[in-house]
């Protein structure tokens, strides 16, 4: 069994402090709800692992970086 993936790079909502994107070497990003403690959103299909990434505070628009 492959290892689960790891985290690389994690940015919290401008607005919100209980929503953080949270980037992977496996090339997705996880938007997680610290209050709820669940996920939100999983978003797939980068061509990279993610290193960076930023939450906009009027869109829902997350702007991953490779």
């Amino acid at each position: 069994m492959p290892p689960p993936p790891v985290a690389t790079c994690l940015a919290f909502h401008p607005r919100d402090d209980s929503i953080v994107g949270i980037g992977m070497d496996n090339s997705t990003i996880v938007i997680y709800n610290l209050h709820s403690d669940e996920v939100t959103r999983k978003l797939e299909g980068h061509a990279k692992r993610v290193t960076s990434l930023s939450l906009r505070p009027l869109t829902t628009i997350v702007t991953p970086r490779h």
